[in-house]
């Protein structure tokens, strides 16, 4: 199982559960119109959803709404960014993101950010702050990851991670165990080809 952050696709893999996970957190939205049939949402069955109500929904349903245009061209909703997302959050992670506890915030936290930069308006910002914590977190993942000895800053930290790099510490590790079994000649010894020790003899 990967994480929900997917290392090698751009898209996310419809069978992989963490993608699954990821794609069901909600966020908050208001809707600009009137929504026929949705008034179940608000406690009301059969009416329509009213305009400016804010409602919980999953990321895969909100991006199902983003394919639906208006008239004039506009949004039909306004997204409200999840708490762990919210300025607070953000300005910590500006100020040092190595000191947040990304998992606390939202075990699929970069996943979710990435959803984000395809239905929030000011996506570039908030793609400048990942990309920043990222590569600000990321020499810390690796160091520890070749590190035995687990000290209580290493262990605060690692508890800190999101399933993104909590995959990447895992590849670390087992970095460093296949190394030592190299270093070990754990992997068995190399032999000569039978091919190639017959051309020798031809020579």
């Amino acid at each position: 199982m990967s994480s929900g952050f997917s290392l090698d696709e751009d898209e996310g893999n419809y069978f992989d559960l963490d993608d699954i996970l990821a794609e069901q957190q909600k966020m908050q939205i208001s809707f600009n119109v009137d929504i026929p049939g949705l008034g179940f949402l608000e406690n009301n069955p059969g009416g329509p959803l009213h305009k400016n109500e804010k409602v919980l929904m999953p990321y895969w349903i909100i991006m199902c709404l983003t394919l639906i245009p208006l008239s004039d061209d506009g949004n039909i909703f306004e997204l409200n960014y999840p708490k762990c997302f919210n300025k607070q959050c953000l300005n910590q992670l500006i100020a040092d993101p190595t000191t947040v506890n990304l998992y606390q915030l939202c075990p699929y936290y970069y996943q979710l950010g990435y959803n984000l930069l395809n239905v929030a308006q000011d996506s570039f910002s908030l793609s400048e702050i990942l990309y920043n914590a990222f590569r600000k977190r990321i020499p810390l993942i690796m160091n520890y990851s070749q590190q035995v000895h687990i000290s209580k800053e290493k262990a605060e930290f690692l508890r800190g991670l999101d399933e993104s790099e909590r995959q990447l510490y895992k590849i670390g590790c087992e970095s460093v165990l296949s190394m030592k079994k190299w270093i070990n000649r754990e992997y068995g010894t190399l032999k000569i080809a039978k091919s190639l020790n017959k051309s020798r003899l031809i020579l």
